[in-house]
Formats: structure tokens, sequence, C-alpha cells
């Protein structure tokens, strides 16, 4: 496309709404490469890339930069509105959006929403569409803070440190005083002062008198006194004690052998002893491989035997 006033006007305007250079260059029909070389054009001074511009005939470069300016009142103006009204974001999960329900048939079946004319789905439907869920999103404060300092300069901080007080902002300014030395450091606190006790305490006064605790029986002695030889010494008395049905039992069991009484001198005094004889498979009996108990006819041959006797003793004890 040639070059026309109209052409450099649509570039201009489409600076002004938003779009990139080389976006409003193709915008208007021509190539980015022709916008930046007529902007080298009009700043040599070249009267043919001039055009009236918001009532003014101005180069093509100074309408660009312009039409930026405008740019930039509109962001402000959008940024401001948003700092008083915030913002609406549209409700995606999973990459899908999802869609607002009709709140009068919230909890209805798909066939009770089509008795009575709504949609199967549940969704609310606004002139044949669907609506989006949307989530409100209040202004940030430090925005709010910013838009009102263009119009009211007591909220602009003349210092980067604010005061915050309970979640409010303070638009005060802390200013220190220049230090003219090391810090004052304060002196160290006073120790607690401890009791001091004299140098020869008497235990009773400290302590106080102890009461007198009352004195128990003696107990008897569980202990079993044991002879010299390492046996159970019975008392006489204690013999003497035992129930007739028990001395009974007692003789007959000395009868039969089964145990035996003997007196064991302890000191002047002499004491029963019982002695239980050894259970019968203690009891020593031949061995039947060395010694048989059969007749004289043992199982094992004479070389048998004579490598038995050869043994060592720990493995044959009776060899």
């Amino acid at each position: 496309m040639k070059l026309s006033e109209e052409t450099m006007l649509a570039i201009c305007d489409n600076l002004a709404a938003g779009l990139s250079y080389s976006g409003a260059a193709l915008s208007a029909g021509i190539a980015p490469r022709t916008f930046w070389f007529w902007i080298k054009q009009s700043q040599s001074g070249d009267e043919q890339y001039t055009l009236d511009f918001l009532g003014e005939r101005v180069p093509f470069h100074k309408a660009v930069n312009g039409a930026r300016r405008i740019l930039f009142h509109e962001m402000r103006a959008r940024f401001e509105r948003r700092s008083l009204l915030g913002h609406t974001e549209k409700v995606f999960f999973s990459g899908m959006p999802t869609w607002k329900p009709d709140p009068r048939c919230v909890g209805w079946t798909e066939d009770e929403r089509e008795a009575f004319g709504f949609r199967r789905d549940g969704l609310l439907e606004v002139d044949g569409q669907v609506i989006q869920n949307e989530v409100e999103h209040q202004p940030p404060v430090a925005a709010v803070l910013h838009a009102l300092s263009v119009g009211f300069p007591e909220y602009i901080s003349k210092s980067k440190s604010d005061v915050t007080v309970q979640g409010a902002i303070s638009v005060g300014v802390i200013r220190g005083e220049k230090m003219s030395g090391p810090p004052i450091v304060p002196p160290a606190p006073v120790p607690p002062q401890l009791e001091v006790l004299p140098d020869d305490p008497d235990l009773a006064e400290l302590l106080g008198e102890e009461d007198d605790a009352p004195e128990l029986p003696d107990l008897p002695d569980d202990e079993v006194e044991l002879s010299p030889a390492g046996v159970e010494v019975v008392d006489r008395t204690a013999v003497a004690a035992i129930p007739a049905g028990y001395r009974d039992s007692f003789a007959r069991l000395v009868e039969r052998g089964a145990i035996t009484p003997d007196g064991v001198t302890v000191g002047t005094t002499v004491a029963p002893v019982i002695r239980a004889a050894l259970p019968p498979e203690y009891q020593a009996v031949p061995d039947p491989l060395i010694r048989p108990t059969d007749g004289g006819r043992s199982p094992l041959s004479d070389s048998e035997k004579a490598l038995l006797q050869r043994m060592p003793t720990s493995l044959n004890r009776k060899a």
C-alpha cells in the first residue's frame, strides 16, 4: 500500500487500541518494515510523512508517540477501575469451563426438570445460552492506595517504611534519628540474692525434730539354718509338733527306707536330718553295652567292645 494520511492515521488508531507496532502495521495493510521506514523518514524531516492528528499537523513519528500516550492513559483508567471494583475471573476445571446451575431446580431429578420445562442437566440458560461460573476478586489494598495517590497527594508514601497496625496501613512516615556514636548498652541486671547459711548449721534446726517411729514386732526367720555339711537341719521341737496323723506316716516312711533320719550335731544340739532316697531313674544300673545283663551274652562283638574301651572318658563314662 502506498503512503497516505489514512494509512498513517489507521496505524495510530491501532496503537492507541493496544496493538503492537507490527500488529498495528499489519492491520493497516503494510508490512512492519514499511512502518519502520516511515518512522525513519519522518524523523529525518520529510514533509510527506505528516498528518492531522488530534487537531494538529504533526510528523508521523510524533503521532505514533501520541498514540502510545493515549494507550498508557487507557491502561491507567482500566487499572483505576479495577482498583475500585476488582475483577471477575472465569472458572475452569481441568481446562474445561464450568457452568452455573439453575437455582430454581437444584436437587431435582432429570425427569422432574423435564416435566416442568427446565433443562435436564439443570444448568442455567439465558437467551438460549448457558452461563459460565465466575469468581469475583476484591482489589488489592496496595493498588487502591496507588490509585488514590493520583488524586490525593497525602497518600503518597515518602519512605519505604510504612506503619502497619492491626491490618491497617498508616500513611505516616517513619524517620529515624541519626546516630552520633555507638549504641548505649544497658547495664546488666542485678542477680538475685541467695540466703546465706551459717558455717556449721544445726541439722536438727533445719530439718526439725524427727517423729518417733513405732517399733515393729520381730518377724520370723524365713531362712533355713544349714549344717556344715550343707543339709537341712530340722529342729526337734518342730518334729515333736508334727500332728499325730503325720507321725504315723513319717514312721512308715522310715520303716520302708524311703527316708532315713540321722542325727547331726550342730553346736550342742543333735537334730534329726531327713535324707530322701534317690529316684529310681537316677540309680546306677549296669551298662547294657559294656556289662550285658542277658545271661552274659552281649550284642557287640569283641572288636566293637575293644573300640568302645578305647573311646575317651567324656564319651564313655563307664568304660
